[in-house]
């Protein structure tokens, strides 16, 4: 295809990562998936290799990006890599479970670092290489539960609502740097692998690839706003 582009996917072994890993493999973009543990590369090179999806321009990387050497380190083996034209996070897992004043501390504690902290390394790490790049583009995958209360997922909505803030924050600081911002926020679940069989509304994460694409393409709709609302089928059909 023409403009190929190199992009960096945070949470790549995850469902949703994995789904635009393997749309963009397809389109032929060079790819650098990071992974945090060699468990989960195994896994995913394996679900890859069973989908006969091209891994000749995936770059794998591992580093768990929890600490201030892990993410300096992730920035410099990404800039080692030449140009990269954007990254996107697709980080966190769902979770259901009692009210939310109920919680275990312990479940607590799990969906700040999976589904909030995780956020804010990963940004930390790429967007440090863009500031030495001159320019560069980062789209947070969010979605529902950033602004809609749910009873029992209530540790996802707050951390969907910081990961929120974040990209406003990132958005309003760095939009003089020639660096682009932005969130794609599903207000419909999300079809993978693991749940293509589920019934209801539906789209899916080649859908939020192909969106993404089509986002970091349009300079006019990246100015109108940076948190860009999945809420129908048609949305995503770009």
């Amino acid at each position: 295809m023409k403009n190929k582009l190199t992009i960096v996917i945070g949470g790549a072994s995850g469902a949703v990562g994995e789904g635009i890993l393997s749309y963009y493999a397809m389109l032929g973009h060079t790819l650098v998936a990071v992974i945090r543990n060699k468990e989960k590369q195994r896994e995913l090179k394996k679900i890859l290799e069973k989908n006969k999806v091209d891994t000749s321009n995936i770059h794998f990387i591992i580093n768990k990006y929890k600490t201030e050497k892990q993410i300096t380190t992730l920035s410099k083996t990404l800039s080692a890599l030449g140009k990269i034209d954007f990254a996107l996070a697709g980080l966190g897992a769902w979770y259901m479970g009692p009210q939310l004043a109920q919680l275990p501390l312990a479940d607590w504690k799990t969906a700040i670092s999976n589904s909030l902290s995780s956020h804010f390394y990963f940004a930390k790490a790429i967007i440090n290489v863009f500031e030495q790049q001159g320019a560069g583009a980062y789209y947070m995958i969010n979605g529902i539960a950033a602004e809609k209360p749910m009873p029992g997922a209530g540790s996802i909505c707050v951390m969907n609502a910081g990961q929120k803030m974040i990209t406003a924050v990132l958005h309003e600081e760095l939009k003089s740097k020639n660096i682009v911002v932005q969130a794609v926020a599903s207000f419909m679940d999300i079809k993978t692998r693991k749940s293509k069989k589920m019934k209801g509304q539906w789209i899916s994460a080649e859908d939020v690839g192909r969106y993404i694409i089509h986002l970091h393409n349009n300079k006019a709709l990246q100015k109108k706003t940076w948190w860009h609302k999945l809420e129908t089928p048609a949305d995503v059909n770009v």
